[in-house]
């Protein structure tokens, strides 16, 4: 405790954690949640998923994880950090897949990059079906 602080202006008072239900968003897309559980302390919240698809969008989609527990805080420069652990080779080839979470948003923007190129609107292969597993790290509202 810093000095001249009292005990209850450091107590913890925000701290939850549970399950969440993710929902991969596409037209005429199916999928099986296999787990989503978060921890959210103070503003932070954490967050990991597994997602199998069964039938993928069609093509055009943007590909869209959503259903996060708490709304990411609108700020400029906020940052946020989703690592994949998992994603089926038939999204992306060999491209790399990342993503984002917009500022006063409860998702996940998936892409994917080949070098210096990202393209949203193909971020996922359309059409195919696999596993998309991440963990998320952001500041909510």
């Amino acid at each position: 405790y810093g000095a001249g602080s009292t005990i209850s202006s450091n107590l913890l008072d925000d701290y939850e954690e549970g399950d969440w239900d993710p929902v991969f968003v596409g037209s005429g897309g199916s999928q099986n949640i296999d787990n989503g559980y978060y921890r959210k302390v103070g503003s932070l919240c954490y967050l990991s998923c597994s997602i199998n698809v069964n039938s993928a969008r069609t093509s055009g989609e943007t590909s869209v994880v959503s259903g996060l527990p708490f709304t990411a805080a609108t700020a400029t420069n906020m940052i946020n950090s989703v690592s994949f652990y998992e994603v089926s080779t038939n999204f992306t080839g060999s491209n790399i897949p990342i993503a984002t979470i917009p500022s006063n948003t409860s998702n996940v923007l998936l892409y994917k990059s080949s070098g210096t190129n990202i393209n949203p609107s193909a971020a996922f292969t359309a059409g195919q079906t696999g596993s998309i597993n991440f963990s998320v790290t952001y500041i909510t509202a």
